[in-house]
């Protein structure tokens, strides 16, 4: 039936492209990649085709296809700023951050709210070094979206980094009000309580990890030195989890109790 229906079609091209967008829609991914490129081959220049190929691959995973299309897409429309984002995206995720910055920074260009980019534009920043500019396009974020939890993770980062433990621990608190299954954030408020000299606070937010992570404190702490082995603890587990930038962050923070 495929192949009659195919040989009485005047369009092949369209007819593939057809064929794309309905697995697509039935999300069979693999089976839309092979019409598509079938389409391809009849239609070499049509730019909804490199758009959702690019769809295609980002739903299969494959980064580098994905970022080739999304390519292609932005030769025949500079205008599409969804695939600027998204690739933009892509090359912050890869580090390749003069890349990145200067497609993120064409998106705000055309919206300046555009949350996602903003967010994307203060990581790049903040991994740069540039904390000003991260805390700058951090908060503008979150204008857009007051409960990012994304945009209130990297700011909090920021104003730890920048010795600003209030801001730090209200950002973080906040946090753990929106989701309190964040171990990185129980973690960095730890370190935050400790360095502001509030080791009821990190006792808290010790038994708070340890219940996330499914251990039990059999023991009454005598001492800071007692917490600190807690934490020791919370770090073994994690790497057995492999979570190794989680446990060198709870092994951070038994080593300053200690």
């Amino acid at each position: 039936a495929f192949s009659r229906a195919l040989s009485l079609c005047d369009d092949k091209g369209e007819y593939y492209k057809l064929l794309a967008t309905l697995n697509m829609r039935h999300s069979e991914f693999s089976r839309a990649e092979g019409h598509l490129l079938e389409a391809l081959k009849y239609n070499p220049d049509d730019e909804e085709l490199y758009r959702n190929g690019a769809q295609i691959y980002q739903k299969l995973g494959d980064r580098e296809k994905e970022a080739t299309f999304l390519k292609e897409t932005l030769k025949r429309d500079s205008d599409d700023m969804d695939s600027a984002f998204r690739l933009g995206t892509i090359y912050l995720e890869e580090k390749c951050y003069v890349e990145a910055g200067h497609l993120l920074k064409r998106v705000i260009a055309k919206n300046p709210s555009h949350s996602g980019a903003l967010i994307n534009l203060g990581v790049l920043a903040k991994r740069s070094g540039d904390l000003d500019s991260a805390l700058r396009y951090l908060e503008k974020a979150l204008q857009e979206t007051p409960d990012s939890v994304e945009a209130l993770s990297n700011l909090g980062y920021v104003y730890y980094h920048r010795d600003n433990l209030q801001k730090a621990r209200q950002v973080f608190e906040r946090l753990t009000e929106i989701d309190s299954t964040l171990v990185d954030i129980h973690l960095m408020l730890s370190m935050v309580y400790v360095r502001l000299e509030s080791p009821e606070l990190v006792v808290t937010e010790c038994d708070r990890l340890m219940s996330l992570l499914g251990l039990n404190r059999n023991l009454t702490l005598n001492s800071l030195l007692d917490l600190s082995n807690l934490f020791i603890d919370i770090g073994k587990v994690l790497l057995e989890q492999k979570r190794a930038p989680l446990a060198s962050l709870a092994f951070n923070v038994a080593m300053h109790l200690g």
